[in-house]
Formats: C-alpha cells, sequence, structure tokens
C-alpha cells in the first residue's frame, strides 16, 4: 500500500505545483527561481571548493537566493509573458515562432538580466562600485557561456515543444517550454 502511495506522489506533486502556477503564477515563480538559485549556489560552491577546509559561504547562498525570488522571478515571469502574448501568440510551437523567441530571448533578455545580475550582486556584496569593473571583466563571458549552455538546453527542450497538441491537451505555451537558458540559472 505505501508503494503505491509514493508511486503516485511525483505525479501530485507536480500536480499541486502546476495548480500554483496557474492561480499564482508569479509567486510560484519567485519561489521556484529562489529554490533554482539557491541550489545552483550550493552545487557551484562544493564544485569549486579549493582547499577541504574553506568555509561554505551561506551569505553569497541568500544572496542568490534573493536574486532568484526578487528578481529573475518576477522579471522572467513578465518576460515570457510578453513573448506569449505578442509573438506568434496564436500559433507558438512551430520552429519559426520558437526560433522568434529563443532568438529574442537569447539577444534581447539574456544581455540585459546579465546586466541586472551583475549590478545586483555587486550591490548586495556591498561593492556597488565594482560594477563598471565586473561588467567589463564578465560580461561579454557570461553571455557566451550562457548561448553555448542554451544550443544543448534548447535542442532538448525543442524536443518537447513539438508533441503534438492533442497529446498535450492543448497548444504549449512559450513560458512552459522555455528554460531560463543562463549560466546563472539552475533551471536549465
Amino acid at each position: 500500500m505505501a508503494h503505491h502511495l509514493l508511486g503516485k506522489l511525483p505525479v501530485r506533486l507536480w500536480n499541486a505545483y502546476n495548480h500554483q502556477l496557474r492561480n499564482h503564477p508569479i509567486h510560484t515563480k519567485s519561489a521556484t527561481s529562489c529554490v533554482a538559485f539557491a541550489l545552483g549556489d550550493v552545487l557551484a560552491q562544493h564544485l569549486t571548493k579549493q582547499h577541504h577546509q574553506e568555509r561554505f559561504d551561506w551569505s553569497r547562498t541568500a544572496r542568490m537566493a534573493a536574486f532568484g525570488v526578487f528578481i529573475a522571478g518576477p522579471v522572467g515571469h513578465h518576460w515570457y509573458r510578453f513573448l506569449d502574448t505578442n509573438i506568434h501568440a496564436t500559433n507558438p510551437t512551430p520552429p519559426r515562432a520558437i526560433a522568434t523567441k529563443v532568438g529574442l530571448d537569447q539577444l534581447v533578455f539574456a544581455p540585459v538580466s546579465t546586466f541586472m545580475f551583475y549590478a545586483y550582486l555587486v550591490s548586495a556584496e556591498g561593492r556597488p562600485s565594482a560594477y563598471v569593473a565586473t561588467i567589463r571583466d564578465k560580461y561579454w563571458a557570461t553571455n557566451v557561456a550562457g548561448w553555448k549552455l542554451c544550443v544543448g538546453c534548447w535542442c532538448c527542450r525543442l524536443l518537447g515543444a513539438f508533441t503534438p497538441a492533442s497529446t498535450t491537451g492543448g497548444q504549449q505555451r512559450m513560458s512552459s517550454t522555455l528554460p531560463s537558458c543562463h549560466p546563472r540559472s539552475a533551471s536549465c
């Protein structure tokens, strides 16, 4: 009996998550971004730890989580909503529609969000005067890394985007098929 209940748990959790997305999209996406950014930072710190005695930086993780909840979640929600309602809104899944949205996402939103991320990061670290140097040193490399990462993400995600509407209960919207493909994002 317990095995049967546990087998249904992932489906029930997924359904509950989707229910929250429909009823409270910004709060749900903010919470999801918070968790994704926090987990991404935890993973990054563990992978880049040089010495065994090096202490885990909880304040760094908290700053990343705060970026997810207060900036990435709400801004991403409005950006993808804009794409959904203004770019190929009546037929969002053909290759041309997806290519247009991906192009806008990576050539407009990703560069702007990189500026936002570094502005937030140096400010949250108490180093706002380091913004210009940080942008000069990291901006281009961050965007190039994001674009490289996105190629693989999009190839995988587009396979799911072309699922016939009859098997998905209707047309998928761009916001449900676009991962957040940025080197700072753990949701890709």
